[in-house]
């Protein structure tokens, strides 16, 4: 058996495979179909090169012949589409820490309200403030009977829901949407209050 690319034209187009498929393909009679999925990004760059092998292009397309999977890789390097999403991605994380850092506050006046957010969702948005996906939206839907809008019997405060002022939950809406609005006069998920 050849080695890759023994024999081959030192000028002949090469491609790019995914090292641990080559890796099955040497150790297994039946490596599967040629996959590079975990070594690419969304837009299928691979960006790491210590995880691809060069070889012609001839002896992929023989492999693909044989095995199917995916088209070669044509090249390695940096992608600009997920450098650019990263940067605005850093850069939407840290205007919306400043944003509630600026709106945020530990009492309302008496013509305010308090907003019930779910924790979990809390949780989710400062995962996203220190590196994390994006928390999708709000999911108060969890905390309320979907019948009749009341709230679920036996929510704790601090557990199941916090509060936040009327300008942090706009604010929240409107990068990440979601409700429903849980207004309460105060920190009480069942504070019965009319709210004027």
């Amino acid at each position: 058996q050849s080695t890759w690319g023994s024999g081959a034209d030192a000028g002949a187009p090469t491609v790019y495979i995914a090292t641990y498929w080559f890796s099955k393909f040497k150790a297994l009679s039946d490596p599967g179909p040629i996959s590079h999925a975990e070594i690419v990004c969304v837009h299928g760059n691979a960006e790491d090169p210590r995880l691809v092998a060069r070889i012609p292009l001839e002896i992929y397309n023989r492999l693909l012949e044989r095995f199917g999977g995916d088209a070669p890789l044509v090249s390695v390097g940096r992608c600009e589409e997920c450098t650019r999403t990263a940067a605005e991605l850093a850069a939407r994380r840290r205007e919306e820490m400043r944003r509630i850092g600026e709106l945020d506050s530990t009492q309302i006046t008496d013509r305010e309200s308090w907003f019930i957010i779910e924790t979990t969702w809390l949780s989710d948005w400062h995962a996203f403030t220190n590196e994390g996906p994006l928390p999708g939206p709000i999911r108060n839907d969890r905390l309320v009977n979907p019948k009749t809008g009341e709230p679920r019997p036996n929510l704790v405060k601090a557990r199941h829901y916090r509060g936040v002022n009327g300008r942090v939950w706009q604010y929240f809406v409107e990068q990440h949407g979601g409700g429903p609005a849980l207004e309460r006069k105060t920190l009480d998920i069942y504070d019965n209050t009319p709210i004027e």
